[in-house]
């Protein structure tokens, strides 16, 4: 089984333990920072790992923190050529709508400042995806008990931020995706914005 709550899950790149510096980069995220991430947005209620483990086998819902689905590396590779070149070039901003999580009080837009941040961090990493930063061959197939997904592509960084996708679904019928931007701030990533992608 992918995961039912915390036991299979592939191991993201660990958090070095030096102290983040200006100038260096910060740590990789973890898969508990992708676990807080999901509670800070609303999409899951904040409860121990064994709360979670049976609240999701209840469900027959299964969870993979690194699937190699299209990606953020796939929307920098559908840019044409002209609007690629004027990314390259920073005359054209990267993911723009962002929302404010659930953690900080709504689903309004974020400020004006860090709608900014957020959309030139995002152009810089949308540069920087790559298909091959994908732990796994595409489509690996989720386990036939799983009757709902949950998922995360792999990361794309830039600056201090971090932005992955995100996606649901209950086994066809229903589903939607979302980029979570996550910002390394005082030692730790925070969930800073989210922007819906997908709905079915």
């Amino acid at each position: 089984m992918m995961l039912l709550a915390t036991s299979m899950v592939a191991g993201c790149q660990q958090a070095p333990s030096a102290a983040f510096r200006d100038k260096a980069l910060p740590p990789r995220l973890t898969d508990a920072d992708l676990l807080a991430a999901l509670v800070a947005s609303g999409d899951w209620p904040d409860e121990s790992p064994i709360h979670r483990a049976a609240r999701l086998q209840s469900l027959g819902a299964c969870i993979d923190l690194h699937r190699p689905e299209p990606s953020l590396a796939d929307m920098r590779w559908s840019l044409n050529s002209p609007r690629a070149a004027a990314t390259r070039a920073g005359r054209v901003r990267g993911i723009t709508g962002w929302m404010t999580p659930a953690s900080t009080g709504g689903l309004g837009p974020v400020p004006p400042e860090t709608e900014h941040r957020l959309a030139d961090a995002s152009a810089k990493a949308l540069q920087k995806a790559s298909p091959d930063n994908a732990t796994d061959s595409p489509g690996k197939p989720w386990p036939k008990q799983c009757d709902a997904f949950d998922w995360f592509n792999e990361p794309a960084y830039a600056e201090n931020y971090a932005f992955v996708d995100r996606g649901s679904s209950c086994g066809g019928e229903c589903g939607s995706g979302r980029i979570f931007a996550l910002e390394y701030r005082d030692r730790r990533w925070r969930l800073v914005g989210i922007v819906h992608t997908w709905i079915a």
